[in-house]
């Protein structure tokens, strides 16, 4: 084959211009040239990552344990977002009972007697929770860098389940107790 003419595919494959012919003619150099060129020797695994597992043959109960792992993510998946859901509500509650008890705190000592003006007692409220307000600023102003931070993990949760399924696929295919 061509060694010239790789570089200029693999470019074109990573633009994504490439035939489906062309793709196979990357494999094939890859799969079939005993001395690639150093520049080109780091594409080969990308190229070639799966060729040995191409006349793999499954067990005949490979259905069965997939059904079955399938089944234990499944119910993973329910006891956490049961569990989510659960430490929601209560960090709501308790959230709810914290404003409650800290506007109980702030608006106590301004009322020094009994108001009757029905205004006078809308300007003393009104001011109140604006003290709650600018309060509740202060304190979630450093809150709002975390949930960036949760936001950008979320990918790698999703990574982390693919290679953690491709392993335990990887290891049972492996075992010398499979069937072929």
């Amino acid at each position: 084959m061509n060694t010239d003419r790789i570089p200029s595919l693999i470019d074109k494959y990573f633009e994504g211009e490439t035939s489906l012919q062309e793709e196979q003619r990357i494999k094939e150099y890859f799969a079939n040239t005993s001395l690639i060129p150093e520049d080109l020797l780091p594409f080969k695994d990308f190229f070639l990552p799966l060729e040995g597992y191409k006349n793999l043959e499954l067990s005949t109960d490979f259905d069965t344990r997939l059904e079955g792992r399938l089944l234990e993510e499944e119910n993973k998946a329910r006891k956490n977002r049961i569990f989510n859901i659960r430490t929601y509500v209560t960090t709501g509650i308790a959230a709810a009972f914290v404003l409650l008890i800290g506007f109980q705190q702030m608006v106590r000592p301004s009322f020094k007697s009994t108001v009757d003006d029905p205004v006078v007692a809308m300007q003393i409220i009104t001011e109140a929770f604006g003290q709650v307000n600018k309060n509740m600023e202060k304190g979630t102003a450093s809150l709002q860098h975390l949930s960036a931070a949760t936001q950008a993990t979320e990918p790698m949760e999703k990574i982390h389940y693919f290679n953690d399924t491709f392993r335990a696929f990887r290891k049972a295919s492996e075992s010398p107790s499979s069937d072929k």
